[in-house]
């Protein structure tokens, strides 16, 4: 703690706040050194005053009785003519008319109220907050940023590196958004060759396929007619053995009924004795 206190007397933020006091105590005293001055800039603006409209100056307040501040007094007489060019009656019942254009016309003459205003805050309002508002302020910005800077220089390097990489970031978008564009725009350019390799391309295949349906058709025509020309022998075939069955048939009848017609049943026993005789001949 003492470190830390001895480490804020030996900095340039003490110096700086001693400065400002010094600062301080400067306008202090030039508030109240021109005090005198600006109250009696202030009553010559009342005698110009009264002068303008007419009528005589007000009686000065009984010594050591602090009267109304002239600078006060005068604002207030500037503001009571502004109304009276306007044409406003006045408020108060003891207040004296003043015709709208003589009101204008001291007006133009007249300083403004402005002026006295300022005055009258400086000489008799807030004196010494008057002088010691700059100080006081720069004192404050002084004790923060002794304290603060730290934070604030850490704040800062971590904001620039994050600018930082915003802007490299950002110089990276753009990068890669020119190399997309010189890339469209080459391909934008060949877009014609492109198209008519695309069209050459569709083209050999269509051939290709072409050329494939037309293979495999020719095939299944080939196999088509190789299963016909199979299918026609067969029924060729089939139509011979019949044939040939239904002629055996035939024969066979035919055979039966020659059979039938010219052998005698005494035929028939000798043919079942010659058979009978040559089975058992084999069997011996």
């Amino acid at each position: 703690m003492a470190d830390g206190k001895k480490s804020f007397l030996a900095s340039s933020a003490f110096k700086l706040i001693l400065v400002w006091i010094a600062l301080g105590v400067a306008l202090s005293v030039g508030v109240y050194a021109s005090r005198p001055a600006m109250l009696k800039a202030c009553e010559g603006y009342l005698e110009q005053y009264h002068q303008a409209v007419g009528g005589a100056p007000e009686a000065e307040a009984p010594e050591g009785q602090e009267g109304v501040n002239p600078c006060f007094e005068y604002e207030e007489k500037y503001l009571e003519l502004k109304t009276a060019a306007q044409g406003v009656e006045p408020e108060a019942a003891g207040d004296a008319k003043i015709p709208p254009e003589k009101a204008a016309q001291a007006l133009a003459a007249l300083p403004t109220a402005n002026l006295a205003a300022a005055m009258y805050s400086w000489t008799d309002k807030m004196k010494l907050g008057n002088a010691w508002a700059i100080p006081n302020f720069l004192i404050l910005i002084t004790v923060l940023v002794y304290f603060t800077k730290d934070m604030l220089i850490a704040n800062m390097n971590t904001r620039r590196e994050t600018l930082a990489k915003a802007l490299a970031d950002a110089e990276k978008a753009r990068q890669e958004a020119e190399a997309l564009k010189a890339e469209y725009t080459a391909r934008l350019k060949d877009m014609g060759a492109e198209l008519e390799r695309l069209r050459s391309e569709m083209r050999a295949q269509a051939e290709d396929e072409k050329a494939r349906i037309v293979k495999a058709a020719q095939a299944q025509a080939a196999r088509i007619k190789t299963e016909a020309d199979f299918t026609a022998k067969q029924e060729v075939l089939v139509a011979q053995f019949k044939l040939r069955e239904e002629a055996a048939r035939l024969a066979v009848q035919v055979a039966e009924q020659v059979v039938r017609e010219v052998i005698t049943d005494k035929d028939r026993d000798r043919l079942m004795n010659d058979f009978l005789t040559g089975v058992k001949e084999q069997a011996k």
